[in-house]
């Protein structure tokens, strides 16, 4: 990619509501299942996933690990961390542009892991913040990010087509790359949800199933509580149907939350 791609439109495992009078509200929930190659060798689940909601702001992000380095669970955890860390810098200085929370929040990563050995930590990852009434999204690397925006009936894939090849992807790593990101921002009014899913789900989606897949998971999970939501997300993650599947398979979102 020769720039970075940017889109306009103006605690694991549980779920939360935020909002307050006036103000569009969201709910958020996220699971993640462990991979049944990670399984059998004992490794632990490379994906690491988190949410936080707050009277001005909120975030959900998604991290993968690459599987050729030996620490990178590490690495998606430190990104999940870095990400809810940006979102407190970004409250505190609201005037910071894109590549400015870029370069936070890689900074935060690397701090996050100032005593591993940062060449193992590689991973990706893919976060949705809210700041009042705009929404950015950023994602590096591969996985699956989809707007459904409240004017228009389908869900919107975000994530641009990866020009390398299937068992590579771009990662964080020692260096700041801008131009691998993609990013884009949004006005809150636009969205009825987001959705972010790694490669374990994304890859296994054909691209004519993406919108019937997440428009299924919103019609299905908007009356629901976040409790209903996360046992009928870990029965179908733990029963994927996809035959030889083997990598670790997590989603997280935000959906707007129904009135009553």
């Amino acid at each position: 990619m020769s720039k970075m791609k940017t889109m306009t439109g103006v605690d694991q495992s549980h779920g939360k509501e935020m909002g307050r009078a006036g103000q569009t509200v969201f709910k958020q929930f996220g699971y993640s299942e462990i991979g049944p190659l990670h399984k059998k060798r004992q490794l632990p689940n490379q994906d690491a996933f988190c949410h936080h909601a707050y009277p001005w702001g909120e975030l959900i992000a998604l991290s993968d690990g690459l599987g050729s380095h030996g620490l990178s669970q590490l690495g998606s955890q430190a990104a999940c961390d870095a990400a809810h860390r940006l979102l407190e810098q970004w409250h505190q200085l609201p005037e910071l542009s894109v590549t400015e929370r870029l370069t936070l929040f890689h900074q935060n990563w690397l701090q996050n892991l100032a005593e591993q050995d940062i060449t193992q930590c590689g991973c990706t990852i893919l976060m949705v913040l809210r700041l009042e009434n705009t929404l950015f999204w950023a994602q590096l690397g591969d996985g699956l990010s989809v707007l459904y925006r409240s004017d228009v009936d389908q869900p919107e894939c975000l994530t641009a087509n990866s020009e390398l090849f299937s068992n590579q992807t771009d990662a964080l790593k020692a260096s700041f790359s801008p131009t691998q990101w993609q990013t884009g921002s949004f006005d809150v009014d636009v969205c009825r949800g987001f959705f972010l899913c790694s490669d374990g789900i994304a890859d296994d989606l054909e691209q004519e199933q993406q919108t019937a897949f997440f428009k299924q998971l919103y019609t299905q999970y908007r009356p629901l509580t976040e409790q209903q939501i996360i046992a009928d997300m870990e029965q179908w993650l733990q029963h994927w149907p996809v035959p030889g599947h083997s990598d670790d398979k997590t989603l997280v979102a935000m959906i707007v939350k129904e009135t009553p």
